[in-house]
């Protein structure tokens, strides 16, 4: 977790998640956060009905406020 700034110089908690290569089937992992501004719960879903899926090089920026 790290703290990001707007162009008024307000903190926003961001979070980077990278994924070189991975197969994914029925995932639903999460995980909250204690962040200086608010917790946060950070979520990914992944498969289930629609099948397995791949990914090459993801990256996921996720932030709040």
């Amino acid at each position: 977790m790290h703290t990001d700034r707007d162009a008024d110089g307000r903190g926003h908690p961001v979070a980077l998640l990278g994924i070189g290569r991975a197969s994914l089937a029925d995932i639903c992992p999460s995980a909250r956060v204690r962040t200086p501004v608010e917790t946060v719960v950070f979520k990914l879903t992944a498969g289930g009905r629609a099948g397995p899926v791949r990914a090459d090089g993801l990256v996921i920026d996720g932030g709040c406020g």
